[in-house]
């Protein structure tokens, strides 16, 4: 995410400089290396600190940068920060999440900014009885947002959307009718409001943000702009070794067949469906983010399977399998920030409680539909896990409970 050199319009630019024709998607992507998620921070209801987090500093942003990412995904709430009645966010809520753009803007990273789960106002509702209400707010806020970071150059992408489903299993008709109005609503939004958003690279998201579904149902949303889109997915198959804090599958791969009590999403699974990931889009010259992955810890489950099934899921890893693969669009994997040691569940994730209602239900549908998890999060590699950890903990001695574990 980085490298090129545009001509950069600084936040402390003048109100009336020449809007830039930013490069297509591809070369975003390109650019981009590995992200690391800032989570359970700007997303978290009640503000910032209510989930029990520090302030985002500028030090803690340099610590990432130091530990070797070179792009943050900074997921972020806006309904909670905006006038009911108006629709109108709070000046001061985006000054805030400007000044936490602006520490990876200085360091030369590349920012993707979302509308997250925000209380679900969005992601929990992909149906016609909502549809109208729902875009009305997601053109405001695009509009506002888009407006107020418009003369930002190539590093920041906005991400209209997060996981929005309204249950675990395949789309209805109406739910990805309405998903896909989402997506629309939001890349009409951002370039009506011309300037550098005119040909800001912009990022979608398949149904759920699951790679099956977006391979089944997606289709791109129309775009003024041309190639400048990207798909975003993420990916937590079998959900009972990644994120089933319960789960039975404590090994995963082929260096662990007796131990893995696994049932399917093995290796083979997994290049398979990157393949189609890869075809359906990279190889038509659309980017592909995985916005998150990885597998949360706990007890008795084997580390060194959860390394080997970060090392077999990371892009990077395909740059060396398959030369004509992920090469610069799977780069765009974003390591989660959180490096779990062992907080209570309450902080893990604050939907932790609906994560476990859900999991009989959703467990029953895999072996049908495989769609990967949905309420805890990404988890980094434990060796980047180790060095971001090194980076944080030299400006941020102690606070390390932001990192560890969160919603993202």
């Amino acid at each position: 995410m980085r490298t090129v050199l545009f001509a950069v319009i600084a936040a402390t630019a003048p109100a009336v400089a020449l809007a830039q024709t930013l490069p297509p998607a591809t070369d975003v992507a390109s650019k981009i290396g590995t992200g690391w998620n800032i989570g359970n921070s700007l997303e978290a209801t009640g503000g910032e600190t209510a989930w029990g987090n520090p302030l985002i500093t500028q030090q803690l942003i340099d610590g990432v940068k130091a530990a070797g990412f070179n792009a943050v995904r900074i997921p972020c709430a806006w309904d909670g920060h905006a006038d009911q009645n108006t629709l109108t966010i709070d000046p001061a809520w985006l000054a805030r999440v400007k000044q936490v753009v602006d520490f990876a803007i200085a360091d030369g990273m590349y920012v993707v900014l979302d509308e997250h789960w925000d209380g679900g106002w969005l992601e929990e509702h992909p149906l016609f009885s909502f549809q109208t209400a729902v875009n009305t707010k997601q053109q405001a806020y695009w509009t506002q947002i888009a407006n107020f970071f418009k003369s930002y150059d190539a590093h920041l992408l906005f991400s209209g959307t997060n996981e929005v489903h309204a249950d675990f299993g395949p789309p209805s008709t109406e739910n990805i009718t309405v998903q896909q109005s989402y997506n629309q609503t939001f890349v009409n939004a951002v370039r009506a409001t011309g300037g550098n958003n005119a040909t800001r690279t912009l990022v979608v998201q398949t149904y759920n943000t699951n790679m099956q579904h977006g391979l089944n149902f997606f289709t791109p949303p129309t775009d003024s702009a041309a190639n400048r889109l990207i798909v975003e997915t993420h990916y937590y198959d079998p959900f009972d070794f990644t994120l089933n804090l319960s789960g039975p599958c404590l090994f995963w791969g082929a260096p662990f067949p007796t131990q893995s009590n696994c049932t399917w999403a093995y290796e083979s699974y997994v290049t398979d469906l990157f393949s189609q990931v890869r075809a359906k889009w990279v190889d038509k010259g659309i980017p592909v983010i995985i916005g998150e992955y990885g597998v949360a810890t706990r007890p008795n489950l084997s580390l060194d399977a959860r390394q080997y099934w970060l090392q077999f899921i990371k892009p990077d890893r395909g740059r060396q399998r398959h030369q004509d693969v992920l090469l610069g669009q799977w780069s765009l994997a974003l390591a989660d920030q959180r490096l779990c040691r062992g907080q209570p569940a309450e902080r893990r994730d604050h939907r932790s409680g609906r994560a476990e209602r859900d999991h009989a239900r959703r467990r029953d549908r895999q072996s049908e539909h495989p769609v990967h998890g949905h309420d805890q999060r990404q988890w980094i590699g434990q060796r980047d896990a180790e060095s971001v950890e090194h980076h944080v903990r030299r400006w941020n001695p102690g606070g390390l409970h932001r990192r560890s574990c969160g919603r993202l």
